[in-house]
């Protein structure tokens, strides 16, 4: 699998320091973030291809602010973006959808699958 950069951001301490970790024996290199003040400005500065985002961040804003922002934002329309949730319900991918996040995985995160997510993108 070719090394990407990967912006992992969730305010639950425990599971973005376990994914950090396991993305960068992966390969990847990888960067994180709590907030939403937080991931946008490492996202300036790291220009990460991936963005995982945690859809219940603490106030103020969540996941979908920040999906919302990037899509938003001069140069970054190429990020992929997959949401990390505990949700599960009929609304989910309409509201994922309209915020321009393309893929999302149910937490516990199936790792395997986020591998797919990861190696399918296409970055030309």
């Amino acid at each position: 699998m070719p090394a990407r950069r990967i912006l992992v951001v969730d305010d639950y301490a425990p599971a973005a320091q376990a994914l950090t970790r396991l993305l960068r024996l992966n390969g990847h290199t990888v960067m994180s973030a709590a907030t939403v003040a937080e991931a946008r400005t490492i996202t300036l500065d790291f220009r990460p291809e991936i963005v995982l985002l945690d859809l219940n961040l603490e106030a103020p804003g969540d996941g979908l602010i920040v999906a919302r922002w990037i899509r938003a934002e001069a140069g970054l329309d190429g990020v992929v973006l997959v949401a990390l949730t505990g949700q599960c319900d009929s609304q989910i991918e309409r509201r994922l959808s309209a915020a321009g996040i393309g893929h999302y995985l149910v937490k516990p995160i199936p790792f395997a699958e986020l591998e797919s997510i990861i190696l399918a993108a296409d970055f030309r």
